[in-house]
């Protein structure tokens, strides 16, 4: 692993979703990676992004020195137990992660992961832009093991889960076939899902993606989601809902009701009305983690 000093600072996000993460500076020691306690809010949280660590200063490392990282804000340790142990569907939902103290769900925490120079990437994604494995999840699962204490171990359980499948013949009057190539490197042309509370903004990606985020990103949705659409290629779309939670200001809180709820939308009924799915429950066997020992941050 590379060390790292306060002279590298965390910049040129590789996913233009990630644009809640500003330019940091890694404190001295930072080479292992860090784990702190959060002071995010909903107005600036991420999930897990990727990003390039470059020198801050010209005389701080050669010329177009750079390192990737994997970086998260505002994320709760079940959470980060659901994202180190994914399968090849992807990571695992918070339903999926059983047990632990009342604190793995409020308290949130921000992560950096220095990734090694000879790996090329440090989150393997399928078709579907979905993290599916890569050199950062061992190294993650070793720093909650580091940090937290934490022993876990895998099961397979019957869960209730969530289905999304159309609603109608027809899509829906906001869900539109995307003509996105997808490459990064041209802005016009980049994918991205971009969630916050009350609106989601998509760019040329897939109705498996949409299942998998909706999945992670909003309180509301509690159950695993499955698509079951039967809906091909990408997408591009927005929606705008009255969330049914809202982040706490206090990081170390949970979710809070939100008293505008009823006076728009609900995000399932945005969901049916402008993009023509639905959620249907179910119940299925999933992969679980479950949680054996775990200590509050060190």
């Amino acid at each position: 692993m590379v060390a790292l000093t306060s002279a590298i600072a965390l910049a040129a996000l590789a996913t233009s979703a990630a644009s809640g993460l500003r330019a940091a500076q890694l404190p001295p020691g930072a080479g292992q990676g860090q784990i702190r306690v959060s002071n995010r809010t909903a107005s600036n949280r991420i999930w897990f992004q990727t990003a390039s660590l470059m020198p801050s200063r010209p005389d701080a490392a050669p010329p177009g020195a750079t390192l990737e990282v994997v970086a998260a804000n505002g994320v709760t340790l079940r959470e980060f137990i659901g994202f180190a142990y994914m399968n090849d569907k992807g990571a695992l939902t918070r339903s999926q992660v059983i047990g632990g103290p009342e604190w793995t769900d409020t308290q949130r925490f921000d992560l950096i992961i220095p990734i090694p120079n000879n790996s090329p990437a440090g989150l393997t994604r399928d078709s579907d832009q979905i993290a599916v494995g890569g050199p950062a999840i061992p190294l993650l699962q070793q720093m909650l093991a580091d940090h937290f204490q934490l022993r876990v171990h895998k099961e397979q359980r019957a869960l209730p889960s969530l289905d999304l499948v159309r609603s109608g013949a027809t899509a829906g009057p906001d869900l539109k076939p995307s003509t996105a190539t997808c490459d990064p490197q041209d802005v016009a042309q980049r994918c991205d899902f971009r969630p916050g509370p009350g609106f989601i903004t998509v760019r040329g990606m897939t109705m498996r993606h949409l299942a998998m985020q909706l999945s992670w990103n909003f309180p509301a949705v509690k159950l695993p989601v499955r698509d079951k659409s039967g809906l091909k290629g990408q997408y591009d779309y927005t929606l705008s809902f009255v969330p049914a939670f809202l982040t706490a200001p206090n990081p170390t809180n949970p979710d809070v009701a939100n008293p505008a709820a009823g006076s728009g939308p609900s995000l399932p009924q945005a969901l049916e009305q402008r993009l023509g799915l639905k959620l249907v429950e179910t119940t299925d066997t999933f992969d679980v983690v479950v949680i054996d020992a775990v200590q509050p941050l060190k």
